[in-house]
């Protein structure tokens, strides 16, 4: 299994979890999202955490072909 679909799993499963406990989507992704980038920062080097981040920022509308950059 890729490990993007095993993250995807993760989180699904993840929000589902906190629904039932009340919790939106929205305050589950911020956490998913800060322990996340404090797991990278820890387990690359920052510059590299930094340059992910903005990638992704700035393709927050979805217009790289991420199926054509993962297979590089």
């Amino acid at each position: 299994m890729h490990h993007y679909a095993i993250a995807k799993r993760a989180i699904e499963t993840a929000l589902e979890e906190a629904a039932a406990h009340g919790w939106s989507d929205a305050e589950t992704l911020q956490s998913i999202l800060v322990d996340a980038i404090a797991r990278h920062g820890r387990a690359t080097r920052v510059e590299d955490t930094r340059a992910l981040l903005e990638f992704e920022v700035s393709n927050l509308r979805g217009t790289v072909d991420y199926d054509f950059v993962r297979s590089r």
